[in-house]
Formats: structure tokens, C-alpha cells, sequence
């Protein structure tokens, strides 16, 4: 069923859960295939799943106070829709507009400027263009190439001619031959309007030890996020047998191994079956200077009992600086799992803006290439 690198062949909307000794823990997580399906579904995958006319829309500029920033997507078609350009009016309308794209026979793309106070009634105050691009069945060759590269894990810009002048869109490794450094959006060269935009992975890690109530609450709501969710346990049959796509389950016979394979700047949280593994674990995480946030599950007797217990075996002060116990946001008292999850990842966005303010250059590597270099694109409507 699966490789020694760990790609799985499974039916349309599973992910299976791997265990360590199926792959090489230090290779990119690869999703099983185009099919995948979860909550941190892109549009890519999404669009390769359509079997009839669909439109994909996009927010290619966005000025002053607006729902969704540049980049936004959403993927169209006569019976659903797929994704969010903010919600509301703006939505509702950019909707309208895709399905009557769906009934012309033309497949020029539609460039719509939206302001959202006077045509909308919407108190942002900002205006967005939007971008409406009809794809017929069955689906150009770049539709299923470009989701294929990125479940590769590749990184690539996607150039769509809006005049038409090209055809179709084109794959680039990057944008040197445009003569100039450019962002996701709308650009003209030589005459010809472009939207080019940088597709790239999810932004940030996560790693979870533990699949109990409370890690699979945890799970559930962390996957939503733009991460790398790595989920770890050490008992068998423990995970769901269908995952999100940005999930990767591990059944390791010593979750300890993988505290080495955290990437730096990583974020990590405890919360397994075991007090004396929890133990371990924050041993060995603390021992790490380069993480971004360890959480451990439990009261702040657990965390005087653990200090107490490492300090013999030679943490001091400077360690336990790093470690979160209690877990989760402050005056948030429930104790069920879904609770504590909505806590936790409160928190954890909580600490990514702090990094983002204190290390811009670091921490919010996620956020450029999520959207690279937006204040130099050069707009011409």
C-alpha cells in the first residue's frame, strides 16, 4: 500500500495514517495524490476534482479595508462553491458573476472592480478586482500539472494572459525573465495584462504528540490553519483512518526520535496518555532553543511536579522559560476537548503575531510567501 518514502495509493478523500518504520522521517510530507480532500484543501486540488465547468475567481488587488486579502481564492461551479472571498455582499456577488461566466461561450477572462461602500453597502471602505477565469471540462493539461506539482511540495508561479494573447496558462520557476521583482496579482508587460501569482505550501509547523480526545479536538481545529501538521503517537490503530490533507499521522514506537525532527521554529505540543512520556518529551524539547512554542497539557501542579523533577536531572530556570502549562488562553475555564482545542489555537496565533512583530525577518517567512513582496506589484487595471 504505500513506499519506503511514504506515498500511499487511496480512494478519492482519504489519507491514511504512515508509521515510522514506512518512511524516512526526514522527508517532506507528500500527500497521497489529487484527490486528498480536508478543510486545508487548496484550490488547485479543488479545481482538479471539478467533472463539469467551473470558474475559479480570485482577489488580484486589494485597496484599503477589505475582507480577504490579495490572493484569495474561490472555485465556482453551477451546483457548489468552494473556498471565501470574505463572505457578505462581495461575495454573493462575485458568485453571480462566475455563474453567468459559466453561460457565455467566450473564455476571455472577467476583470471586475468592486468599490464595497457604494455599490455594496459594506462599511470596509476598501475596493477589491477580482478576477473570474471560466475552465471547461474536460480540464486544460495545466490544471491537473499544477496540483500534481504542488502535492509534490514544489514551489512555482502560475502567468495567465488576460488578454489572451498567450495561450492558456504557463508554468514559470520564476519570474526573472519579466525583467523585474513582482507579487501575486496583476501586472502589464510589453502591453499585456498578467495575473501571476506564486503557489507555495502551507506556512508553518505543528507537531502533536498524542491522539486522545483532547488531541483529536486539537487536530481538528489546527488543521484549518495554514501549517504542516505532523501527529504523533505510539499506539497502534490509534488515528482516524481519513486525515486532512495538511495532516500527517505517525505511528512511532518512540515518539521520542521525533522531537529531532521538528524544524526550527517549529510549534509543538504534549499531551499524550503518559505522564512519564509527557515527562520525556519536555525534557528533550526544552533542551531545544530554537522552537517557537512547546505546550504541555495540564495543571500548574503538573508543571511544578515536572520543574522539580528535570531540574534533578539538569534544567534550570532559562528552560522551563519555554514551556506552556496550563496551555490555552487565559479565562477560558472549560475543560472539554473542543474547548481546550479553541484555546489552544487561540494562543498559538497569539504567539505567531508576537514573533511576527519581534522577527519579522524569521518568523513571518510564512506570511511572504503567502503573499511575496504585495507593495511592489505594479497595478495597471
Amino acid at each position: 500500500m504505500c513506499s519506503a518514502q511514504g506515498r500511499f495509493n487511496l480512494p478519492m478523500g482519504m489519507h491514511a495514517p504512515i508509521t515510522a518504520s514506512a518512511i524516512n522521517p526526514r522527508t517532506e510530507f507528500v500527500p497521497a495524490a489529487a484527490a486528498v480532500s480536508g478543510p486545508m484543501d487548496h484550490w488547485l486540488t479543488i479545481l482538479a476534482r471539478q467533472l463539469e465547468p467551473c470558474v475559479i475567481l480570485a482577489v488580484v488587488h486589494a485597496e484599503g479595508s477589505t475582507p480577504r486579502e490579495t490572493g484569495a481564492r474561490m472555485v465556482v461551479s453551477a451546483h457548489a462553491a468552494f473556498g471565501t472571498i470574505g463572505g457578505g455582499q462581495l461575495e454573493w456577488k462575485a458568485v453571480q458573476l462566475a455563474r453567468e461566466l459559466l453561460h457565455r461561450t467566450s473564455d476571455q477572462p472577467l476583470i471586475e472592480r468592486v468599490a464595497l461602500g457604494p455599490s455594496l453597502g459594506q462599511c470596509c471602505g476598501g475596493a477589491v478586482t477580482l478576477v473570474l477565469e471560466r475552465i471547461d471540462w474536460p480540464q486544460p493539461g495545466w490544471v491537473q500539472q499544477a496540483c500534481d506539482r504542488y502535492l509534490a511540495g514544489d514551489s512555482f508561479w502560475l502567468r495567465c494572459d488576460l488578454d489572451r494573447r498567450e495561450e492558456g496558462r504557463q508554468f514559470q520557476p520564476s519570474l526573472s525573465n519579466l525583467g523585474e521583482r513582482v507579487a501575486t496579482g496583476l501586472v502589464v508587460v510589453k502591453g499585456t495584462r498578467l495575473f501571476v501569482e506564486k503557489i507555495v505550501q502551507p506556512g508553518f509547523d505543528i507537531a502533536v504528540f498524542g491522539a486522545g480526545h483532547v488531541g483529536r479536538a486539537l487536530v481538528a481545529a489546527l488543521a484549518l490553519l495554514p501549517c504542516r501538521l505532523s501527529w504523533i503517537d505510539e499506539r497502534p490503530d490509534i488515528f482516524p483512518d481519513s486525515l486532512p490533507a495538511n495532516v500527517r499521522a505517525i505511528e512511532a514506537a518512540s515518539p521520542l526520535d521525533w522531537v529531532d525532527h521538528i524544524a526550527p521554529g517549529g510549534f509543538v505540543l504534549v499531551l499524550t496518555h503518559s505522564h512519564s512520556l509527557d515527562q520525556a518529551l519536555c525534557e528533550k524539547l526544552l533542551r531545544r532553543d530554537d522552537l517557537a512554542y512547546t505546550g504541555l497539557i495540564g495543571s500548574a501542579t503538573k508543571r511544578a511536579t515536572f520543574q522539580r523533577r528535570l531540574t534533578q536531572r539538569g534544567l534550570d530556570t532559562s528552560h522551563f522559560a519555554r514551556l506552556t502549562c496550563p496551555i490555552g488562553v487565559d479565562g477560558i475555564e472549560g475543560k472539554e476537548p473542543a474547548v481546550i482545542a479553541a484555546a489552544v489555537v487561540a494562543q498559538i496565533l497569539q504567539v505567531r503575531e508576537r514573533l511576527a512583530q519581534v522577527l519579522p525577518g524569521a518568523a513571518r517567512c510564512d506570511a511572504a510567501m503567502a503573499e511575496p513582496d504585495r507593495a511592489q506589484t505594479a497595478w495597471v487595471l
